[in-house]
């Protein structure tokens, strides 16, 4: 995992759009238009503005969700017989 253009810890404070995405990552936007022309579904398109804006957050580091080497911090959720039928619990690093 590697940053890119990161210059302070507080850099994901400016990422306020997807346009600020990618500026931050010096990158072009998506030609959405294009994609809707060749039939990609706005779900697709929304999805790719988000991983764009995530990554840009995140200092340009790309998660590697498979690197065992990593610890990461989970949400722990319990059943409690509510009608939403789960309630938080707890969280724990792994």
């Amino acid at each position: 995992m590697t940053k890119t253009n990161s210059t302070s810890e507080n850099d994901y404070k400016r990422i306020d759009s997807y346009g600020a995405a990618c500026k931050f990552l010096n990158q072009q936007p998506i030609n959405e238009e294009a994609w809707k022309a060749a039939g990609v579904p706005q779900n697709k398109i929304d999805l790719e503005k988000l991983e764009t804006i995530t990554k840009a957050i995140n200092g340009g580091v790309v998660m590697d969700l498979y690197d065992e080497d990593t610890w990461r911090w989970y949400p722990w959720f319990y059943t409690n017989g509510s009608p939403e039928g789960f309630a938080f619990g707890d969280t724990d690093c792994g």
